[in-house]
């Protein structure tokens, strides 16, 4: 990914970045794994690039010897949820 502009993000840019369709973004906020802010009275949501990079990377993990890949520190379930990967898969049917 190339570097993020410091302002905030829309939707759609957020879609951009991500390589996702902007429902899949929309879900996300909805579901409380990408934070958003909208005014009051205003259905436009603004996404801070650091909140963005925490979506779209999920948690870091470290390769085990048998191949199971473990989580290099605890992070909340939401940010787990709410990685790219799980979310693309959702995405192409492939997880529920």
């Amino acid at each position: 990914m190339s570097a993020l502009p410091a302002a905030p993000l829309t939707v759609k840019d957020v879609a951009a970045l991500a390589s996702v369709h902007e429902h899949t973004v929309r879900r996300a906020i909805r579901d409380g794994h990408l934070e958003a802010f909208r005014r009051l009275g205003s259905t436009v949501y603004t996404i801070h690039p650091a909140a963005f990079e925490r979506w779209a990377y999920g948690e870091r993990v470290a390769p085990r010897t048998d191949g199971a890949d473990v989580p290099v520190s605890r992070s909340t379930a939401a940010t787990a949820a709410g990685s790219l990967a799980r979310l693309q898969a959702i995405e192409r049917g492939e997880a529920a």
